[in-house]
This record gives C-alpha cells, sequence and structure tokens, in this order.
C-alpha cells in the first residue's frame, strides 16, 4: 500500500494535527470500506468497523512508529472488529434462536437476511458431512462438555470409537471452515454456534 503522507505529515500525524488525519482518513476510507464490505455484504457494519479503526488510530497517533505502520494498523483494526462483531451475532441468543433462523425486523441492514440465509445454508452443509454418530459424539462433548469417557459410558460406545468420532468431525469442519478464513478466525465460538444453528439439541441425564 503506497503511502499518502510526506515525513512532514506524520511527524504532524503524531503530534495530533487533525488536518492530517484528515487526509488519512480520506486516503484510506474507501478501501477499508470495500475489504471490510466484501466481508459482511452490510454497509452499516462495513462502515462501524472502518469508523472504529479511525478512532483507535486517533488515539494510537503516538503509538505508530513509522509512516508505513499506518493502514496495515486501520486495516488489522478493521478486521478485528468484523470478527468481533461476526462472534456476537453467532454466539447472540436472540439471533440463534430468532424465529427458527429467521432474521430479525429490528436489523440494521436488509443485505443481512441473505448474509444470515447463506451462513445458516453453509453451517447445514458442514453438518450434512457429518454421520449421526459423530454429530452425537461432537455435541456431547462440545455443548455438554462430558469427555470421551462419560460420552462411552452414556452412548454404550467403546471410549476409542467416540475419540475417532470426535477427532473425525473435527478434522471435516476445520476443512469446510478453512476454505473461508474469516470463519476460520472465529473456529471455537463456531464449532458450538453450529450446532445451535443447526437446531441440533439432545437430552443428556445427569
Amino acid at each position: 500500500m503506497k503511502n499518502i503522507l510526506t515525513n512532514i505529515d506524520f511527524k504532524r500525524f503524531v503530534e495530533g494535527d487533525e488536518l492530517v488525519f484528515r487526509k488519512i482518513f480520506d486516503g484510506y476510507h474507501q478501501i477499508l470500506y470495500r475489504y471490510a464490505y466484501s466481508v459482511t455484504k452490510c454497509k452499516f457494519d462495513s462502515e462501524d468497523a472502518v469508523q472504529e479503526a479511525f478512532v483507535q488510530l486517533f488515539k494510537a497517533n503516538q503509538q505508530i512508529k513509522d509512516i508505513s505502520h499506518i493502514y496495515p494498523y486501520l486495516f488489522v483494526v478493521v478486521k478485528r472488529v468484523l470478527i468481533q462483531s461476526f462472534r456476537k451475532k453467532v454466539l447472540n441468543t436472540e439471533f440463534l434462536n430468532s424465529s427458527k433462523l429467521t432474521w430479525s425486523e429490528n436489523s440494521h441492514c436488509t443485505e443481512q437476511q441473505i448474509e444470515f440465509n447463506d451462513l445458516t445454508s453453509f453451517l447445514t452443509s458442514i453438518m450434512n458431512d457429518l454421520s449421526e454418530k459423530e454429530k452425537e459424539a461432537y455435541a456431547l462433548n462440545k455443548l455438554k462438555g462430558l469427555n470421551y469417557d462419560e460420552i462411552s459410558e452414556y452412548t454404550g460406545t467403546s471410549r476409542n470409537t467416540i475419540k475417532n468420532q470426535i477427532i473425525s468431525a473435527s478434522k471435516k469442519i476445520r476443512l469446510r471452515l478453512a476454505k473461508y478464513y474469516f470463519l476460520l478466525l472465529t473456529l471455537e465460538p463456531l464449532y458450538i454456534s453450529i450446532f445451535y444453528l443447526w437446531g441440533y439439541s439432545m437430552d443428556v441425564k445427569s
């Protein structure tokens, strides 16, 4: 990424010059927004992430040590905000339970309904890659927190078989998520959320 500031500009930026900060904003806003929108397909979330990145940059102006670090800093913050937003949506109870996978009427973005439907279809397709035994073992381990021995006793299946089923399910999920680097960054929350979104539940005896 080509620097848009001169060395003199950078010195003024470190000193808190708002005109230079505006120059940075004008120079990088659109490219950051396009990246965010390519991930979220939502104007509101994209703009929110970009705005937060510039707020963080303004606060951290004296921590930026080199002119070439400005854009990477902004990009990292945008990506982090998007990841945090995605986690909240996936793990939010209302999001997971809204009218059995229909979008809330209070959503900020009409585009999000399409995004949500795509996510649901994607997660459902992941679950379809698992056998019923793998789903059961994986859910008992990830959702209920049971260890191999407890699952073995509950299902009447050998401990080694349970272990292999969970490992197999984990590998299948990783392989699918690996195609979507953004989702891969939220891997652990998604593991659990996949089962909720897919509607997989069970009653486990205490």
